[in-house]
């Protein structure tokens, strides 16, 4: 169990899916619903601060931030992502979650690497730094796929993880 303050509300966290806050008038506790309408059909959690305005958090933030209260929340730049390491965006146990940079949450997702040519070869590529390598054609899907992975473990690699 934790507690984090944000945006005028006091949140104890009791498990990545059980949210209580404390209701202002009544002072006690009630439970926060979530919804899974984030882009990816991860949990967002919707407060109210103290002029009635609403905003709606990603579970997998405000877990984050429950461990680690430096981190800032609100800091929405490219340096600042929080990714699930199982890939899974319902999975928000915070031994599953670190902070990366964009690039870097880009290397941990389910991605083939390779696309079919309309003349049925496959097409293995990779993208570093917004850059994109070009590793070749193969006749199967599993070959390109397969050269995909060896270049990948050589250079999506996530310093300090």
């Amino acid at each position: 169990m934790s507690t984090v303050k944000l945006w005028d509300n006091e949140i104890t966290i009791y498990s990545p899916t059980h949210f209580e806050k404390i209701d202002k008038r009544s002072k006690k506790p009630h439970k926060i619903s979530q919804s899974a309408n984030g882009p990816r059909g991860e949990g967002r959690i919707i407060l109210t601060n103290a002029e009635g305005k609403t905003r709606k958090f990603l579970v997998h933030r405000v877990m984050y931030l429950s461990q680690n209260p430096e981190w800032n929340i609100f800091d929405s730049t490219r340096d600042n992502s929080i990714d699930h390491i199982n890939i899974d965006p319902t999975a928000n146990d915070i031994s599953n979650l670190r902070c990366v940079t964009n690039q870097e949450n880009m290397f941990n997702r389910v991605v083939r690497g390779c696309t079919q040519l309309k003349n049925g070869r496959w097409l293995a590529q990779i993208m570093v730094n917004k850059i994109n390598t070009h590793l070749g054609t193969y006749v199967t899907e599993a070959e390109g796929n397969a050269v995909y992975l060896l270049a990948k473990v050589r250079l999506h690699v996530i310093v300090g993880h």
